[in-house]
């Protein structure tokens, strides 16, 4: 805690007197004790960069409220500004963001990279301007950060696949669609894929396709394939695009193949449960656990405390179908994602809020 020390001497100086006729001195007045008055500086505040995908689809926004409910709720009175930028899908936006940021007088970068390769040397140009970096979500093509947060990527593509190869007891033909390709986190996943799939010889992959995480786009990719004639036994995929690819069998009249798509986005639910599918892996995400994290770490990092390079955050178990579809309530907003932490009350408050 920084003090500010005020001292004040009171000093007084008796006045000398000459007696008229026999002389003498006058005795001083006794001179007060020194005192001491302490005062407590304010909390040092900071201002916080944090360069994220930005709002453009359910999972980045319930990122955003699990940053904003953990700034306000625990470091209100430490934060002095928050900047964010959005890059969308753009690698080249997201070096000019963070550049830009370094200009703005941030004390610390937050990032979620959007290829590991692209933003390298950008990050190492933050760190050599004295700036300390927290990188969630997927690694960087670099080791100069102070820390990274993120799911066993790998892991969470194996047990994916793993609840594929077990509901089809590993026969089949299985359309594989991804979010975005290129990336660190995009190649984890899919090692991981075909770790569980190298135990299902039977199983043909038809296809390994990125939709972006966009349900449109996942739902013409699903379309394509069924104009092709293609037997599709099973699509391994998340939760906001899966929506695309369960109206693309809805609105062919055919029956709905087991999909991995449960990781808890209310939008897949309410569909789900509105056509009454239940044959869908289960598995709630566990990314909002490391949006909270990162947040922990940049004050961590901030006041000096020790943190660990890397935090990998395990991945959830699967749960029934029909046990995510009850946990599903009237109340939860559109863009709600079962298995985070920000209460259903005050999510549309933290999607709506900065906390500069």
């Amino acid at each position: 805690m920084k003090k500010i020390f005020s001292i004040v001497l009171f000093l007084v100086i008796g006045s000398m007197l000459a007696a008229c006729a026999t002389g003498g001195v006058t005795t001083p007045t006794e001179a007060p004790v020194e005192e001491v008055v302490e005062t407590e500086a304010p909390e040092e505040k900071y201002v916080i960069g944090i360069s994220y995908q930005g709002p453009n689809n359910d999972w980045a926004i319930n990122i955003k409220a699990h940053f904003e409910m953990t700034l306000q709720e625990e470091y209100a009175d430490k934060v002095e500004e928050v900047i964010y930028k959005e890059y969308g899908w753009e690698g080249e936006q997201q070096i000019a963001d963070v550049e830009d940021l370094m200009t703005m007088g941030i004390d610390i970068l937050i990032v979620a990279p959007h290829s590991d390769t692209g933003l390298d040397t950008t990050i190492e140009s933050v760190k050599a301007a004295g700036i300390p970096v927290i990188v969630y979500n997927s690694a960087p093509g670099t080791d100069q950060y102070d820390a990274l947060i993120k799911s066993d990527n790998t892991a969470d593509g194996r047990n994916t696949a793993e609840w594929m190869g077990q509901r089809l007891d590993g026969k089949g033909n299985i359309l594989i669609i991804g979010g975005a390709p290129g990336g660190a986190y995009a190649e984890d996943v899919i090692e991981g894929y075909n770790q569980a799939l190298a135990n299902y010889p039977d199983m043909k992959v038809l296809g390994y396709e990125y939709a972006y995480w966009t349900p449109a786009t996942a739902k013409q990719i699903v379309e394509s394939y069924i104009a092709k004639g293609d037997q599709i036994d099973g699509i391994i995929v998340s939760g906001l695009m899966g929506l695309g690819c369960l109206e693309a069998f809805v609105d062919a009249g055919m029956e709905i193949p087991p999909m991995t798509s449960g990781d808890g986005w209310t939008g897949f639910l309410r569909k789900a449960k509105e056509v009454g599918y239940t044959d869908f892996g289960a598995i709630p995400v566990n990314n909002f656990i490391y949006a909270v994290g990162a947040i922990h770490l940049a004050f961590d990092v901030l006041e000096g405390n020790p943190v660990e390079k890397v935090t990998l955050v395990p991945p959830n178990e699967p749960m029934a179908a029909q046990e995510m579809l009850d946990m599903l309530t009237d109340d939860m907003p559109e863009s709600y994602w079962i298995g985070g932490t920000v209460p259903v009350e005050d999510f549309n408050k933290y999607v709506g809020s900065t906390s500069n």
